[in-house]
């Protein structure tokens, strides 16, 4: 996260976990910008070779763009998960 430890420290769990939660979701999103790019490019690339009009989602489909199925569990903390972690450490 490029935090040095003298700013890493004082925070409390609570703080650092939201710290956290955004910094992975900015990194998230710079990785699918990456692959969203790539996608583009190689679209771009097979159009004048394709018999039929290519949509990006025809060269390749990612995983975050599948709908969801009851049976996926989310990915986000429960309720319990976050009373869990309090207790393991002592946050009140």
């Amino acid at each position: 996260m490029g935090m040095r430890p003298g700013d890493l420290y004082p925070l409390t769990v609570a703080e650092f976990a939201v710290m956290y939660e955004a910094w992975a979701e900015r990194e998230e999103t710079a990785r699918r910008t990456a692959w969203e790019q790539t996608r583009f490019l190689a679209h771009c690339m097979l159009m004048p070779y394709a018999k039929k009009r290519l949509q990006p989602e025809d060269v390749i489909r990612f995983p975050w763009e599948e709908k969801p199925t009851g049976r996926q569990r989310s990915q986000r903390a429960t309720a319990a998960d976050i009373e869990r972690i309090r207790r393991r450490f002592g946050e009140d």
